[in-house]
């Protein structure tokens, strides 16, 4: 027997309003109070009700499609962000399509996709933010979009960041309050933000704390895996660090591989730091030290400032720029200095 398609009407008889009341929230044109809106959407999801997108495509010429560009989806941070946005877009009836658009052109990429085909709005997280041949593009365009921790000096537009500066700097106090001196750092050198502020954020926290910093002990390269085992090994091998903060999911399964490779005790001989929270973190043994972001709700908040502006036509004269907080998880992976010498034996 096949099961009658839930309607709009039902939605409404459930949420005990108007239809007039659901197509409002559904379209997120306002005039609904925050507790009716709940109501509303739990009436959706409680029912399963599903927007026919193709026919309101038809009538409003709006594809109901947004695009989420990114470089890696393999990235743990952007696969969990997709699911906030996705679990939020679900609810209006829109689509999320991801583009894992790799390291080379993705600019280029992104507005060959455009081109093609039409969205309602993107959701970009770009490898360089100095192309400003690229925003001004973007910009002309009209088409809605949001940045994702990038920002363009200079151009007023949308975007969402983590506060990358005061995650790293307080997991480098909370070392240095362990008596660690000696800090390794293992980042991205890429002209970005995320990789600008975690640096800023390393420096101030042992400049604030009269610490010199060795060079040597800062590593830049990508937020890959195989950067994380190549700058761990030569922190491990060649410098005097009794602690190391590893700023990326990638780099910190980068540096617990090289911990493995050497038999090094955490923290007996060396503390770690990773940033990013995930399984990984918390199953190794000992369960991993992290500055943790809310990535579920970062996804939300991205797809909500999105669907308002599209739903508002105008683009605003004040761009929305949400900072998201971070949190330092303590675990087990970190401790007092317990003498390291980079042959593996404890002092």
């Amino acid at each position: 027997m096949t099961r009658r398609k839930v309607t709009i009407k039902d939605v409404a008889r459930h949420a005990g309003v108007g239809v007039g009341t659901v197509s409002r929230v559904l379209n997120r044109s306002g005039g609904v109070s925050p507790k009716v809106k709940e109501q509303v959407e739990k009436s959706i999801l409680a029912l399963g009700y599903q927007p026919d997108t193709v026919a309101r495509s038809l009538r409003t010429n709006k594809t109901n499609t947004i695009a989420f560009f990114v470089n890696d989806i393999s990235n743990i941070a952007f696969s969990t962000i997709a699911k906030g946005i996705h679990e939020e877009l679900e609810k209006y009836g829109y689509n999320l399509l991801l583009y894992n658009t790799g390291d080379a052109r993705v600019e280029e990429k992104i507005l060959e996709s455009y081109k093609i085909r039409k969205f309602d709005g993107m959701i970009i997280s770009l490898q360089n933010e100095r192309n400003t041949r690229f925003i001004e593009q973007i910009l002309s365009s009209r088409i809605p979009f949001i940045l994702l921790d990038r920002e363009f000096p200079g151009y007023s537009v949308n975007a969402v960041i983590s506060d990358y500066y005061n995650g790293i700097r307080e997991a480098v106090e909370y070392l240095i309050s362990l008596g660690h001196r000696r800090i390794g750092y293992i980042g991205s050198g890429r002209e970005i933000r995320p990789a600008r502020e975690s640096l800023r954020g390393y420096l101030d926290a042992m400049k604030l704390n009269q610490l010199s910093v060795d060079n040597a002990w800062i590593k830049n390269g990508e937020f890959s895996v195989e950067y994380g085992v190549a700058a761990s090994r030569e922190l491990i091998g060649r410098t005097d660090v009794t602690a190391i903060v590893a700023c990326s999911h990638q780099l910190l399964v980068g540096t617990i591989e090289t911990i493995r490779e050497r038999n090094i005790r955490i923290p007996g001989q060396l503390s770690v730091i990773g940033f990013e929270d995930s399984d990984f973190a918390r199953l190794t043994n000992p369960a991993i030290t992290v500055v943790k972001r809310p990535l579920i709700r970062i996804g939300r908040q991205i797809a909500n400032v999105l669907l308002t502006e599209i739903s508002e036509k105008e683009q605003r004269e004040q761009p929305v720029k949400l900072i998201v907080p971070t949190e330092l998880i303590k675990r087990e992976s970190c401790a007092a200095p317990g003498g390291f010498s980079p042959n593996g034996e404890s002092g």
